[in-house]
């Protein structure tokens, strides 16, 4: 099933989300120490995908 940004945002919106945004998968480069400072102090436990790499 292919689903575009509208849908997406219409579904988190159904499921209970308050804010729903989008980004690209381009790297965190302006927040780069901020993120990792949230994955070293155990901010993103149980998001596997959210790592320092």
């Amino acid at each position: 099933m292919y689903l575009n940004e509208r849908k997406i945002k219409q579904l988190a919106i159904e499921t209970g989300f308050d804010i729903v945004k989008i980004t690209d998968a381009k790297s965190f480069e302006k927040n780069e120490a901020s993120a990792v400072e949230r994955v070293r102090s155990g901010l993103m436990d149980g998001l596997p995908w959210y790592s320092e790499e």
